[in-house]
């Protein structure tokens, strides 16, 4: 995943793997960002990465994209 503030990347990382179900909301925490010293400043941000799962013994995958809105 890279976390994204007017086009410039501020953060990158992975997640461990995690279990998710069709057609359910998907949560998944980002460490990475709870564990820097800095939080984030309110502003627009963009999320984006890419979903790998397994399927019939064939890895599929889907890039996803999400605005992000910081507010204090």
């Amino acid at each position: 995943w890279e976390l994204k503030k007017n086009g410039k990347v501020i953060h990158k990382g992975k997640t461990l793997p995690a279990t998710i179900i069709a057609f359910s909301e998907r949560n998944l925490l980002i460490e990475s960002l709870s564990q820097t010293s800095s939080l984030l400043s309110p502003g627009q941000y963009e999320l984006s990465g890419k979903l790998v799962w397994k399927q019939n013994d064939k890895f599929q995958d889907l890039s996803f994209q999400v605005p992000l809105n910081i507010a204090r």
